[in-house]
């Protein structure tokens, strides 16, 4: 596995890489347009960006890395949408500068993950805890439309968790992990078409490259929904014999050719992969500790999961369902991307770094120090750089992807989560927009400042000390948990990089479980200014210029 070297072609930088895991890299048709591409520049010396032949944008999917547009010329100039879970919004900055230019309020709930649709036209954010999802309107300002999704059957928030996009651009697939279903959006108009039944906490959903079958993974029951989506109709297939309870990881991916489907049963400490051809699970694979978040690398057949529990990531050879290895590489191990170099890229919602692993050996050869608990890497339409949200801070690190360092610090809202780039803004409304930047930077200075209530026990005060400098302490005031429930909810955000130590760890459970957190109230400085009406949960008309 080891001893491959890579073999750089100049002028255009086209980086081609010999096969191993027993997996596909590259292929005939690969070769053929690595060919085309070197012909078409002509022998010019052109600073056009490396991108590898196995990395793809799967815009598409529930953990994307990358929006729909890939061109290496791109200018770089665009859009970045920031999910701030705690300020509750959406920081808008531009990349050009790289200085916020707009802050988007967005309450009643906790905007989780904003997902661009392939024309660029909207940005759709899930607000987690809630019921509705949020579809800003890229070419008009930046305004909110609320699509409001149903409740569960017993009345609690639909809670809308993650998106997936048929390739075709035609629908959104939302999965409501309160409610047990799939919301169906129109893409184009966005608007609520239908909704599924899909089973219990369904969490991730990904879309066969034709855009006709949907599947979806249920952190709560022991199946995996599959969905035919020219006639909506539900099948399921059997993944454990394992009582996963009130639910817990089960992440999901699918190869970028549509062959396989990968799933977490976290509890088990296994991976299944599912052919689509046949929906039969064709392996079992074994000895993967916890593992949460599942991806399959670029266009290969290599599956990566993040393994939070222990720090590690697991790599597996799909075509043949063995282990390749396992790495650990920091603590809240979250997700593997295959790098736009070439390489995979690990986040760490526990750390303060993100790693970088060579694809022949996965062995880390280069920690890059952000600011705190990294939780999502998205690279730029070139290539040529990473944006890194620091999920325990306010704001992101900017990451040159060829040097692999750290080059600027952007100060958003807190606690952020997942991103979004629009590519095609145009040049004039980019221009108008970067006046802006005084006024977004007041309104998220106050976005970003809670205003605590003075503890009323010595476990507040901890409580308030640990809990709220890496998480969103929303999620914890919403979470339906009760009794002790509460210490697995404690050890999983020890997981995700809390520094909570045993003692503390007891505490904190106890205090949870007194249900105190229910009556705290919590907010920022810019809500306690200017309340919106909660039945919106939106401004009518954000600063704009």
């Amino acid at each position: 596995m080891g001893g491959h070297r890579h073999a750089s072609v100049e002028p255009c930088r086209v980086r081609v890489r010999p096969g191993s895991h027993g997996a596909t890299r590259l292929g005939l048709a690969g070769l053929v347009a690595a060919s085309l591409f070197l012909a078409a520049c002509g022998g010019v010396m052109t600073p056009a960006a490396t991108i590898d032949p196995n990395y793809e944008v799967r815009w598409y999917e529930s953990q994307n890395a990358a929006g729909p547009e890939l061109d290496p010329k791109w200018d770089g100039n665009g859009w970045l949408y920031v999910a701030d879970e705690v300020s509750q919004g959406v920081t808008v900055v531009d990349l050009a500068t790289g200085e916020p230019v707009q802050f988007i309020r967005t309450e009643g709930g906790v905007p989780h993950h904003p997902y661009i649709t392939k024309d660029q036209r909207w940005v759709l954010v899930t607000i987690r805890y809630g019921d509705w999802v949020a579809a800003i309107d890229t070419e008009n300002g930046n305004k909110v439309r609320r699509i409001d999704l149903p409740k569960s059957a017993d009345g609690k928030p639909a809670g809308p968790l993650h998106m997936g996009m048929t390739p075709d651009g035609r629908y959104v697939l939302v999965t409501l992990n309160g409610s047990g279903a799939v919301a169906v959006l129109d893409a184009k108009d966005p608007r609520l078409l239908r909704v599924v039944e899909v089973g219990k906490k369904p969490r991730d959903v990904v879309v066969t490259p034709d855009s006709k079958k949907a599947y979806v993974s249920l952190q709560a029951d022991t199946r995996v929904a599959v969905i035919d989506l020219e006639n909506w109709k539900v099948d399921h297939i059997n993944r454990t014999n394992t009582d996963y309870g009130s639910g817990s990881g089960s992440g999901l991916g699918m190869s970028a050719d549509g062959k396989y489907v990968a799933v977490a049963n976290t509890l088990d400490d296994e991976v299944i992969i599912i052919d689509t051809a046949t929906d039969q699970i064709v392996h079992r694979v074994g000895n993967v500790p916890k593992p949460v978040n599942v991806e399959f690398l670029g266009k290969t057949h290599v599956i990566s999961t993040g393994n939070r529990s222990d720090g590690s990531f697991s790599f597996i050879d799909a075509d043949k369902g063995q282990l390749i290895k396992t790495v650990k590489t920091g603590g809240g191990a979250n997700i593997a991307y295959y790098g736009p170099d070439g390489n995979v890229w690990v986040n760490h919602n526990g750390a303060q770094h993100i790693s970088v692993l060579d694809f022949e050996t996965f062995e880390v050869i280069k920690e890059i120090p952000v600011v705190q608990n990294p939780h999502w890497i998205y690279f730029s339409p070139d290539g040529k750089t990473a944006y890194v949200t620091n999920w325990g801070a306010n704001s992101i690190s900017i990451i040159d992807v060829e040097k692999m360092e750290r080059v600027n610090t952007v100060t958003v809202g807190l606690n952020p989560n997942g991103l979004a780039l629009k590519s095609n803004v145009p040049p004039d409304v980019i221009a108008r927009w970067q006046e802006n930047k005084d006024q977004a930077k007041e309104v998220i200075a106050k976005a970003a400042r809670l205003v605590m209530p003075e503890p009323r026990s010595e476990a507040e005060a901890l409580f308030f000390q640990k809990c709220t400098i890496c998480h969103d302490v929303g999620r914890i005031i919403r979470n339906n948990a009760r009794g002790d429930q509460w210490d697995a909810i404690v050890e999983k955000m020890r997981g995700n990089g809390a520094p909570i130590n045993d003692q503390e760890a007891k505490i904190i459970a106890e205090y949870l479980k007194s249900d105190q957190h229910r009556s705290l109230n919590i907010k920022t400085e810019l809500q306690i200014e200017k309340p919106l009406d909660p039945a919106k949960g939106y401004d009518d008309d954000p600063a704009m210029p």
